[in-house]
């Protein structure tokens, strides 16, 4: 099945007759969609209370796509990124089986270099083999060389 989603649940006065009207913001957000981003992830730690609280919130057949820590793709730039993003996964565990994709939005000054990204994928594949979506925002990741990466 597809997963429609947006970025965050937030809903619009001029659409809110669209959701249910009880619950949360995220449970009439999921009365319509099956599947969020969520962005806070890359500015700041949640507690796992409220990872738990999220998922609990949501269908069974929900998902949440989680944007990785800027530490990681921006402070670490990728390299040595292993315990960072072992503590990542470790705080968004309670989302459990609903758990999505995992964002990876990389800085517009951080180049394609093959040697990094073998080590970064090497650590996240060691500890999760789950769909990582990458957003990679420099030029030299154009280049059709990079393509069959």
């Amino acid at each position: 099945m597809p997963i429609i989603a947006t970025a965050g649940w937030s809903i619009p006065k001029n659409v809110a007759g669209s959701f249910e009207t009880e619950g949360s913001n995220l449970t009439r957000y999921a009365s319509v969609f099956n599947g969020v981003e969520i962005n806070s992830t890359f500015h700041r730690r949640h507690r796992k209370s409220t990872f738990a609280r999220w998922a609990a919130a949501v269908p069974a057949r929900f998902r949440f796509a989680v944007k990785m820590p800027k530490t990681i793709t921006h402070t670490h730039a990728l390299k040595d990124v292993a315990k960072p993003f072992r503590t990542f996964l470790e705080d968004i565990a309670p989302l459990g089986e609903k758990r999505g994709p995992l964002l990876c939005q990389l800085p517009p000054s951080l180049p394609f270099d093959a040697g990094v990204l073998d080590s970064a994928f090497q650590a996240i594949r060691d500890c999760c083999d789950g769909p990582i979506v990458i957003e990679a925002r420099h030029k030299s990741w154009a280049r059709p060389r990079h393509w069959s990466y």
